[in-house]
């Protein structure tokens, strides 16, 4: 099928949104394409993908498997894409993809988007942040979901009851709060796989945009509720992670972080409310990055904030990787009969 690039920039308008006509062209060029017939698998839960499919025509059914049972996600229409987290971070599927009725996808390539950001990394940062908006509502959107029966009688995730929410509200701390970055302030600037290949003056403009600090026992660094403002890298020390449990007064502690952990990212991202309390469990030195510094630099250095970008994108796939594989699990207790139908998940 040919399609112009006018025609790709007019559907895809929300994915290139900031680009110009040149930078809209070189990331249409380096588009495959491929057509599917209704009744085809695109993507198997657990098999390894590496490809963002932009859907031009037709429709696909999302969905996750467990013994025999499907829980229904959502579909995918033209204009939509599916496959972002296997783009920034290549592995295992997170969900199953079938083809509802034939349809036509045009595909982007782990491979093929790096080598795109090496030569456009202001588009390609600009992408990233689009690609980070829309998982971090998904996972925001995804939970405070449960498992439950539809009219006919398959398994799909709906909206808790105030009743419920408890439960859900530490799965949601955990999913934004924390990272799993595995580098301290020093390996940051030149052993992160985000940042490799910057030059000398990104790297020291990042090392001085970020304050690092000594902070006392039971220092507060994000408060639940709250605007977003920095993110944070832990260098010595621990952070405690908690959340209010519903209607009670109390918290509950969700785990703890050390070194070379990163914490605040999605308020970076998408400027929402924290969703979790972050505190000093004795003393700690941290680096701090405010949002305006991010933004300063990510205007200043393309090449900065496309690596940034990127390391952020990455940290909010592995979240929704996490995220599929806790209500793969729900759905097991489900069929295992852990969780009866119509009542709230067990504790």
């Amino acid at each position: 099928m040919s399609i112009k690039t006018e025609e790709f920039a007019e559907r895809f308008a929300g994915l290139v949104r900031g680009m110009s006509n040149d930078e809209v062209d070189a990331l249409f060029a380096a588009l495959g394409q491929v057509r599917l017939r209704a009744g085809e698998t695109l993507l198997a839960y657990g098999r390894p993908s590496d490809t963002l499919y932009l859907v031009w025509e037709g429709k696909l059914a999302i969905t996750l498997d467990a013994g025999g049972e499907t829980v229904a996600l959502g579909e995918a229409s033209p204009g939509q894409w599916i496959g972002e987290v296997s783009l920034i971070e290549p592995g295992p599927a997170s969900v199953t993809v079938t083809v509802l009725q034939d349809c036509t996808l045009l595909t982007c390539s782990h491979g093929d988007f790096e080598r795109f950001g090496e030569k456009q990394p202001k588009a390609a940062s600009a992408m990233h942040r689009i690609l980070s908006n829309g998982l971090a509502t998904r996972i925001r959107s995804s939970s405070t979901s449960v498992i439950a029966y539809d009219g006919e009688g398959r398994l799909i995730l709906e909206q808790p009851s105030k009743t419920e929410k408890h439960r859900l509200r530490r799965l949601l701390g955990r999913l934004l709060g924390a990272g799993e970055g595995k580098i301290d302030l020093k390996e940051l600037l030149r052993k992160t796989p985000a940042l490799q290949g910057l030059g000398e003056t990104e790297l020291s403009a990042l090392d001085h945009a970020m304050l690092v600090e000594r902070y006392p026992d039971g220092h507060v660094f994000i408060k639940e509720g709250e605007p977003p403002g920095s993110i944070f890298l832990i260098i010595e020390g621990e952070v405690r992670v908690t959340t209010k449990l519903h209607g009670q007064s109390g918290v509950h502690v969700d785990h703890t972080m050390g070194p070379g952990e990163i914490f605040g990212l999605i308020g970076l991202i998408e400027h929402v409310r924290r969703t979790a309390t972050c505190t000093a469990a004795g003393p700690v030195v941290v680096a701090s990055l405010p949002s305006s510094a991010f933004t300063f630099l990510y205007n200043m250095h393309a090449s900065l904030g496309y690596c940034f970008q990127r390391l952020v994108a990455v940290q909010l796939a592995r979240d929704a990787r996490k995220l599929n594989s806790v209500v793969l699990q729900a759905l097991r207790d489900v069929l295992k009969g852990n969780i009866r139908e119509g009542a709230p998940p067990c504790e």
